[in-house]
């Protein structure tokens, strides 16, 4: 690393067999230096952590729809966990994620339900329509504009993702 133009290193072999001798020789590139990156704990996804990140505005409604969302798998006593992360939440299943609420942009928040896209399209929610379906992830997201009212419309949604995932009849 202290030579600042360029050079060829060469491995050589020497072998006998009989009265024969061989050298074999072989370019060597040098080991390429790696640097060793900024270790840091896990980030704590948090009420602080979204009003520090996300807007200020939306960071309430974000909390009202995870709080009636928590409400709902309470009371259908589903056993799936919660698990908070950078830029949404999830309620797993183990490792598959059921459903979750999201960030749609800096200000809009939406709920995503992991379904089939056929299965998707015939829940036929009145009053709310699909946001789009993601294709890469497997699921719909409907945006929320008033958690209060459409959580609890959106309930067709999240029992046939529960049962999508879970395979348990309700």
């Amino acid at each position: 690393n202290k030579i600042n133009y360029p050079i060829s290193f060469l491995e050589i072999s020497r072998f006998s067999m009989g009265e024969d001798e061989f050298i074999l020789t072989k370019q060597v590139e040098p080991e390429q230096e790696t640097r060793a990156g900024v270790t840091r704990g896990q980030e704590i996804y948090d009420r602080d952590f979204y009003l520090r990140n996300c807007n200020k505005a939306s960071v309430p409604r974000f909390f009202e729809t995870i709080d009636i969302v928590d409400q709902l798998v309470d009371d259908k006593k589903w056993k799936l966990e919660k698990k908070m992360n950078k830029y949404y939440v999830s309620y797993k299943y183990g490792f598959p994620i059921v459903f979750g609420i999201t960030w749609i942009g800096s200000k809009s928040i939406g709920l995503f339900f992991k379904l089939p896209k056929r299965l998707a399209e015939s829940i036929v929610v009145p009053g709310i329509s699909p946001h789009r379906y993601e294709e890469q992830w497997n699921q719909v997201l409907y945006k929320i504009e008033n958690p209060q009212s459409e959580v609890v419309k959106l309930a067709p949604l999240f029992e046939a993702a529960f049962r999508h995932i879970t395979g348990v009849e309700r």
